[in-house]
């Protein structure tokens, strides 16, 4: 007999790949955004410090 706990584990193993997922994504969005803010950043401090 079978308790169904193979049935939870499909499921939600389904869920947690998708889960893991998501962050991943979240994770890689805000290392990309946070290295052009820091591009951006520098670019303007170089381009103010030139014009001294």
């Amino acid at each position: 007999m079978s308790s169904g706990l193979a049935r939870y584990q499909l499921v939600y193993g389904s869920l947690g790949t998708v889960v893991a997922l998501m962050l991943w994504i979240y994770l890689s969005s805000v290392v990309i955004l946070f290295g052009a803010h820091l591009s951006g950043a520098v670019t303007y401090y170089n381009k103010r410090a030139d014009k001294r």
